[in-house]
């Protein structure tokens, strides 16, 4: 903790959204790896907004969440799963953080899930990014007004 009871944040805070529709990108059981094309904040450039890839520049814990707006859901659709994948190693390693129902859970073909917060120590260097998967129907949902973000507990 810093003083007069402030959150020490570290070197390397983000936060980025999605600024348009991506269409199509998951069904049929299709991971898709979310883009979060626009960083309002990135402290210590550790976010890469084309790639959607947080990368640790230092060692260290960081806490992640996202939530993420499906549109698309059809009936067809049971079930869906939102990862944080690291992909780099060593350290590397997959989180299911969410089992959902997407049709079930879903209004007038609109589902919006999150995950808040993950927890996890990484080596510097490894990345971290967000993933998702529907099951049943077609790959015709869309992923929009989504966002990631993350920050170094110190």
């Amino acid at each position: 903790m810093a003083t007069n009871n402030a959150i020490n944040l570290g070197r390397a805070t983000f936060i980025a959204n999605t600024s348009y529709t991506y269409t199509n990108v998951t069904g049929e059981a299709q991971p898709y790896f979310v883009i979060f094309d626009t960083a309002a904040v990135n402290e210590g450039s550790c976010y890469t907004p084309s790639t959607g890839k947080f990368n640790a520049p230092v060692t260290g814990n960081y806490l992640f969440n996202t939530t993420i707006t499906f549109g698309g859901i059809t009936s067809n659709m049971n079930t869906g799963q939102l990862y944080f994948i690291s992909y780099d190693s060593p350290g590397s390693f997959t989180a299911l953080v969410l089992d959902f129902e997407a049709y079930n859970w879903s209004y007038n073909g609109i589902l919006t899930v999150s995950a808040s917060y993950l927890a996890a120590g990484l080596p510097k260097g490894n990345g971290v990014r967000v993933e998702v998967i529907i099951y049943g129907g077609y790959n015709v949902v869309s992923v929009y007004n989504s966002f990631f973000s993350g920050f170094q507990v110190l």
